[in-house]
């Protein structure tokens, strides 16, 4: 049977800005990967203090405030995965998002997103000497033999998933169209501690095995943490990096590791965070 795992967050907080963090010097992340104690080495200004991540740093309570739930609104409205299954010893990494659409991450590292309205689909892959993924737009009443196979899965695992959240994704969209960016799995790994998600909206979503979840969001720059109880806290990256909740920042430097192995090796990053 496959597993199948339903994300206890209800709102988003993914990678790109941890290269910041990233020292001269670093040793390779692996799936035996232990949770370590070290600290990454932050920004630090002249005094030796921890720099703020801000640019241009608020003055008064008053903007920082401001600042700072401006930052978590763009977090709020993210989109990020609420439930997937890992059926990848034979197809794939099915999925559904919180806007209502479902998704398929294929073993051939191919990929389907349906619109919510469910007549169309969008069908990524990447041809021979281009690095981005190609798209294609197909209504289900219309599209090439070649594909016949992957649509009949495509609709297994939308059966499979949508459940409790086929009524919300009615509430969500209106209407069959798609927008310009259309937010689909582009890689995905898994450890034996873990499963890491990376987002078209460049999210970085981790489900570990303990059922607590990690949301990275880079536009915002902050950091979504659910614990074991359900509970959520969202902070920006260095405060999170320097937080007493142990729990939390244990996992976070763990994520840390993985990722900071993924920006110094691209060519492991592209045999390993695809799929398991």
């Amino acid at each position: 049977m496959p597993e199948t795992t339903t994300s206890a967050l209800t709102c988003p907080s993914a990678d790109s800005y941890l290269k910041q963090f990233v020292p001269e010097t670093t040793t390779s992340a692996s799936d035996s990967i232990k949770l370590t104690e070290t600290t990454p080495s932050l920004p630090r200004n002249a005094a030796g203090e921890v720099k703020d991540e801000y640019t241009d740093r608020p003055d008064t309570n008053e903007e920082i405030d401001k600042e700072f739930q401006s930052r978590i609104s763009i977090a709020s409205s993210e989109i990020w995965i609420k439930k997937w299954v890992d059926y990848s010893n034979k197809y794939g990494l099915g999925y559904t998002l919180s806007n209502g659409a479902t998704g398929v991450f294929f073993n051939d590292s191919t990929k389907i997103v349906i619109s919510v309205a469910g007549q169309k689909f969008r069908y990524y892959e990447k041809k021979e000497a281009e690095t981005k993924d190609t798209c294609s737009t197909y209504l289900f009443s219309d599209y090439p033999k070649k594909l016949k196979k992957k649509i009949y899965l495509l609709q297994h695992f939308k059966n499979y998933l949508e459940g409790d959240v086929k009524q919300e994704a009615e509430k969500v969209e209106q209407g069959d169209n798609f927008n310009e960016n259309t937010i689909y799995v582009k890689k995905w790994m898994r450890t034996r501690h873990l499963i890491m998600f990376k987002l078209s909206n460049k999210i970085t979503q981790v489900s570990f095995q303990d059922h607590t979840e990690m949301i990275l969001s880079p536009e915002s720059r902050m950091i979504t943490y659910i614990n074991k109880k359900g509970e959520r806290s969202t902070c920006t990256v260095t405060n999170a990096f320097q937080s007493t909740n142990l729990e939390m920042t244990k996992r976070l430097k763990y994520v840390y590791q993985i990722l900071l192995n993924i920006v110094n090796s691209p060519t492991q990053q592209e045999n390993n965070l695809s799929h398991n």
